[in-house]
């Protein structure tokens, strides 16, 4: 492979931000690469032979297939992975996910043959190290300053707070329900905006504002910018996963000038300092965060001196055109080191097991369907998966 453009092919399961941000990095001009669903990808690896394969975070049979062919062609692959997916808890659909015993074998297995496994967390990659495999990488994680080009920021007479998330984020956020009232009573120009999810107990109103997710990552980082948001909020309840997170909301706050207010994590060792490019809450008590809150709402300046302080922290140490140069040579080094040859134990999955497998992701995809949009929108979800069905389009129920 040319050592100054690597030819990548990426295989994923569905089109998620995960998959839209490494389409960031490899965007730039050390790469060539190309995009593959798993479920179309098995018959067309013989013709990509110049192409390091990159998986991205999938573990069910279709994925396990295909790294298994890897392993016995003795072609080199990576497999990224951007959460600790053995520590999801819970009875969310992505826990139910995680859990599934088809899931736990498929991590394993494609974690253990991967020439090399991929990561954004230090804690994540020690983690995986200690438990299922030596060949771990930690890359930087990165934000696409492109992105805010053309986009006007919010400039009005508004204070707009804010936060967006998954439905898997409420154990997160439901304390902020204690929280808002007292802050919207003493501070009149205070909005709060949510995007995806709010804390339950928490009505709509003009000051209280929902949008719905935005499954483009170009059109939410969009979004975020254009809302002009002076102080972002990430609280954490503090689960072992969340010690494996990458510090996502802290690149993108911080990247479209939002003062952020923190949970006390790993996910921001080595780029959050309080009081200097963020603040940190120890907690999820309403008073804490309330006190974090009203502090940035008293003192403009401290609230802009922090948001143009990260700021400058993010490009200077997450900008894609900088940080695409360490991912180039970790995929150039893993292009050249053979999967771990085949253990004795192969993770086949019978024909019945399979059959049992999908009526799992249906009913899981139906059950968040419906607490998300209700039994009208689960009616519409499945009207179109059929019809896609029918026309030969891909996608997942």
């Amino acid at each position: 492979m040319d050592s100054r453009k690597l030819n990548v092919t990426i295989f994923f399961e569905a089109e998620i931000a995960t998959t839209q941000l490494i389409e960031v990095v490899l965007g730039t001009q050390l790469f060539n690469y190309e995009k593959k669903l798993v479920s179309a990808g098995e018959g067309a690896i013989a013709n990509d032979i110049d192409y390091l394969p990159l998986l991205i975070r999938g573990a069910d049979p279709e994925t396990v297939n295909l790294a298994r062919n890897f392993v016995s062609e003795s072609k080199p692959f990576v497999y990224y992975i951007d959460d600790n997916f053995w520590e999801i808890k819970g009875d969310t659909p992505l826990a139910k996910y995680y859990q599934h015993p088809i899931i736990r074998d498929g991590l394993k297995y494609i974690v253990g043959h991967a020439s090399t496994v991929l990561c954004n967390s230090a804690p994540l990659a020690d983690y995986i190290r200690e438990r299922y495999t030596k060949r771990v990488s930690v890359v930087p994680p990165m934000f696409d300053f492109n992105l805010l080009e053309g986009v006007s920021s919010y400039c009005g007479e508004e204070i707009r707070i804010g936060f967006a998330g998954s439905s898997s984020r409420l154990k997160d956020i439901n304390f902020l329900k204690n929280v808002i009232p007292d802050i919207l009573e003493k501070y009149p120009r205070v909005v709060f905006e949510f995007a995806g999810v709010m804390p339950e107990g928490v009505k709509i109103s003009d000051r209280i504002r929902y949008f719905k997710p935005i499954s483009s990552y170009a059109d939410y980082i969009s979004f975020q910018y254009s809302r002009g948001w002076k102080i972002g909020l990430a609280p954490l309840l503090g689960s072992e996963s969340d010690c494996y997170k990458t510090n996502n909301k802290f690149r993108e706050y911080s990247a479209c000038y939002t003062a952020g207010i923190y949970s006390d994590s790993l996910s921001y060792k080595g780029s959050l300092k309080d009081n200097v490019n963020g603040l940190v809450c120890y907690s999820l008590n309403p008073h804490e965060w309330l006190l974090a809150i009203s502090s940035l709402l008293d003192d403009a300046a401290l609230r802009d001196r922090l948001a143009h302080t990260a700021h400058e922290f993010v490009k200077t140490h997450y900008d894609v055109n900088i940080i695409s140069m360490a991912w180039h040579k970790t995929l150039l080094a893993a292009s050249n080191v053979p999967p771990k040859p085949e253990s004795k134990i192969i993770p086949l999955v019978s024909f019945y097991k399979k059959f049992k497998w999908q009526l799992f992701l249906y009913k899981l995809r139906a059950e968040d369907v419906y607490k998300n949009r209700g039994g009208t929108g689960l009616v519409k979800h499945i009207l179109n998966f059929l019809y896609r069905k029918l026309v030969g389009v891909h996608g997942k129920i």
